[in-house]
């Protein structure tokens, strides 16, 4: 009999880690634009892309970079999770954006 090697166990996607640091008084990278319509803003696009990196258990050198974080957001706006846009459909100020549903 065989077994299967374990797999490591999905962290939640980047939707749920920024609600989760959102709600996080001591989060320092990200802030409440508008709380009601979902704008936030990234604050410190470094500290962010390193904070992901450690959620998804990246280790040394691997950190994700900000651009390939700005690439998956990108992939959410298809998914109607996340925009750039506001409530009028007008184009956000740089690294502001918005969770739909927040």
């Amino acid at each position: 009999m065989t077994t299967k090697p374990l797999r490591r166990k999905r962290s939640g996607g980047i939707i749920d880690f920024i609600r989760t640091a959102l709600n996080d008084h001591n989060c320092h990278y990200l802030k409440w634009v508008d709380k009601d319509t979902g704008l936030f803003e990234i604050t410190n696009s470094g500290a962010f892309s390193q904070a992901w990196s450690k959620a998804k258990r990246r280790r040394g050198n691997n950190i994700i970079s900000y651009e390939n974080i700005a690439r998956a957001f990108r992939q959410h706006y298809s998914t109607g999770e996340m925009t750039h846009l506001d409530p009028q459909g007008k184009q956000l100020e740089r690294l502001h954006y918005r969770i739909l549903n927040a």
